[in-house]
């Protein structure tokens, strides 16, 4: 009767390692997977916020190349920048990735945009690794949950275009463009519509 207690606490202490023994060969992989980055001076808090990559110390061995800075608006915000330089098997891809920081705003607001804008700049980069599978990503604005209306719906385009030779050469276009739905858009070759006016038309001429 005694010994089940001490075989109980054997087999105990034996899963309890075994745990932690394939939990630190779990976290060895993930890491052994994540992406070298290379960021010139990289301050800590992002180092914390944003565990799931390796800042590494030479631009020889990274994967990720990333420049931050920083830019005075004229509304005495900033306007904040990461450039991206992949290499290796992400040789030729460069993204930009930006946020504004607002008069008033706090240390903590800035730190916390700038951290969520530095994690989705890497999302594209992330999925191709072990570690997307601990990626969460969470919208937190409710949204309607079906589009209202295709924008280019109820437009109708009517196109005439007119050419001759008559001794010279001569050509003529008209370009007519009507809709039903009153709201301003650019539209191609440089046209505007206004919300009063229902056609628009162009002409070319030359001889």
């Amino acid at each position: 009767m005694k010994k089940l207690p001490i075989l109980l606490i054997l087999s105990l202490c034996s899963f309890t390692l075994f745990s932690q023994e394939k939990s630190t060969n779990t976290n060895d992989t993930l890491r052994k997977h994540a992406i070298n980055v290379y960021m010139d001076d990289a301050p800590s808090y992002l180092k914390k916020e944003v565990p799931f990559i390796n800042y590494v110390r030479d631009k020889n061995v990274a994967d990720l190349i990333i420049i931050e800075t920083m830019q005075e608006t004229g509304s005495r915000g900033a306007e904040l920048t990461f450039f991206i330089e992949g290499q290796f098997k992400y040789a030729g891809v460069m993204d930009t990735a930006k946020f504004y920081v607002y008069p008033g705003e706090t240390k903590e607001q800035v730190r916390s945009r700038g951290v969520r804008v530095f994690k989705m700049a890497l999302m594209k980069y992330i999925v191709e690794t072990p570690l997307a599978e601990f990626i969460n990503i969470t919208f937190t604005e409710p949204i309607s949950e079906e589009v209202s209306s295709d924008k280019w719906n109820n437009w109708v385009f009517s196109t005439n275009i007119h050419g001759s030779l008559n001794g010279q050469e001569t050509s003529k276009s008209d370009l007519r463009l009507t809709f039903n739905r009153y709201e301003r858009i650019a539209l191609p070759l440089g046209l505007t519509a206004d919300p009063d006016k229902t056609k628009i038309t162009r002409k070319t001429i030359r001889k």
